[in-house]
């Protein structure tokens, strides 16, 4: 069973239909659904989402059901104070792409992460891929 841990990017795609790039994004969380593949997410990705998106939905709650969507979907990795600790003594120039690496890397047997920028992951010893390599791949 493939394990996909996705990025705060594709989800924001996902959720705001980005040119572009909600179609891969899009794809992925239905591959999940079908596919018996399993999606996780960080915990910050939740914080990250709610943020943005409070923005552009004014009505709380819209964006609480949209939440509660997306949880149904995708199963949130716990970001805890051991991966924070790792996060900061990394090489990776983005804190909060070093909060989701860490985070993924506490998934036993995570196939890849799936994100819009590889070169946040240039440092990960993870697969990562963009949703639409991934879902060439697989085919």
């Amino acid at each position: 069973m493939h394990k996909l841990f996705l990025d705060t990017d594709i989800l924001l795609d996902w959720i705001f239909n980005r040119e572009f790039y909600s179609l891969p994004a899009k794809k992925i969380i239905t591959h999940g659904e079908e596919n018996n593949v399993l999606l996780f997410m960080s915990a910050i990705s939740i914080s990250d989402i709610n943020y943005i998106a409070c923005k552009q939905i004014h009505d709380k709650i819209k964006l609480r059901k949209l939440i509660s969507k997306i949880l149904h979907l995708i199963t949130v990795q716990p970001t805890q104070h051991k991966q924070i600790i790792d996060a900061l003594g990394s090489d990776f120039r983005n804190l909060e792409i070093a909060f989701q690496y860490y985070s993924a890397k506490e998934i036993k047997g995570l196939t890849a992460i799936i994100t819009r920028s590889k070169k946040d992951y240039a440092t990960s010893d993870i697969p990562i891929y963009t949703a639409a390599e991934y879902m060439k791949m697989i085919k």
